[in-house]
């Protein structure tokens, strides 16, 4: 990659829209990559080469980010890097995931309250952390989450997301 001289003397363009929000996703990327390699370290590691080519891609679209800063007007050069500290990418589903009949979405509040309401069934709301893998309704939200209850019961994992705890005497 280029070294910091040869990216100063890189040509400047005015940049418009697009192209801006566009360097906003890679360098997003990036920073996604550099916070959260570390989570996926082991798992890179069991794939040959996996974690030679995070790392080499981290690397990569690091020159290529500041490269693309470098070909930005001055001014442009120094409001975009502000910002850049301040990227984060969230993962949102598409409309398209509401219509596949396969797939059901709701907000984990929501979830929640169909978890306190099942203790029919199941004792979720009262069970140790250890007993949510035993359990099949903790199976399915272990699968299923896209939040990761560590060592914490299901019950905890919700009132933790909720902010509060919705009883029985709430349902109709």
């Amino acid at each position: 990659m280029l070294t910091p001289e040869e990216r100063k003397a890189l040509p400047k363009k005015r940049a418009n829209r697009n192209e801006i929000d566009t360097f906003y996703l890679l360098a997003a990327a990036l920073s996604a990559i550099m916070s959260g390699k570390d989570n996926l370290e082991q798992r890179m590691k069991m794939i040959p080469g996996g974690w030679r080519d995070l790392c080499m891609i981290r690397t990569k679209l690091e020159g290529i980010v500041l490269c693309l800063l470098n070909t930005f007007e001055p001014d442009k050069q120094r409001h975009v890097g502000k910002q850049m500290q301040h990227l984060r990418i969230k993962t949102v589903f598409g409309p398209e995931a509401h219509k596949d009949p396969e797939m059901f979405m709701l907000p984990i509040e929501d979830l929640g309250l169909l978890v306190r309401v099942s203790t029919n069934e199941c004792k979720l709301n009262m069970c140790p952390s250890s007993d949510c893998a035993r359990c099949q309704l903790g199976k399915v939200l272990d699968r299923a989450s896209f939040v990761s209850r560590g060592d914490r019961a299901w019950w905890e994992v919700f009132e933790q997301a909720t902010h509060r705890d919705v009883g029985m005497e709430e349902c109709g």
